[in-house]
């Protein structure tokens, strides 16, 4: 049940502009395992833009959801009549464009509280390319 505590707010996609991206936040907590040792979990959650391959497996899931949900259906329907210039057919966005983000989780799990070492580490690995 981690991806529970690691995406606590839901997994979101969010529309917004490329200059208002939050700063990554981290956080940290403690499970217990069945012995009843503690295993502690940092995490580091980010806003990340949407690639064109998650647009595709998005699309993918949204086709089968039509089919069973009629205010999906409705949605879908209502979209498609009002859709607008697709943004993600450019590899260069401007900074004012609007963007669809969606936020990734990193975690390190491990046996000991070191907080401070493992958000250090997780921002150092969520700065490379």
């Amino acid at each position: 049940e981690l991806p529970l505590f690691c995406y606590a707010g839901g997994s979101l996609l969010v529309r917004d502009k490329l200059r208002n991206l939050s700063v990554p936040r981290s956080f940290g907590f403690v499970v217990k395992n069945e012995r009843g040792d503690s295993i502690y979990v940092s995490c580091l959650t980010f806003m990340e833009p949407l690639t064109k391959q998650r647009k595709q497996e998005l699309n993918q899931l949204s086709m089968r959801r039509r089919d069973t949900s009629l205010p999906h259906r409705i949605h879908c329907r209502k979209t498609l009549e009002r859709r607008s210039i697709d943004i993600f057919g450019a590899y260069l966005v401007g900074f004012d464009d609007v963007v669809t983000f969606e936020n990734k989780t990193i975690c390190l799990v491990g046996r000991y509280p070191y907080w401070t070492e493992t958000r250090r580490f997780l921002t150092h690995l969520h700065l490379l390319p």
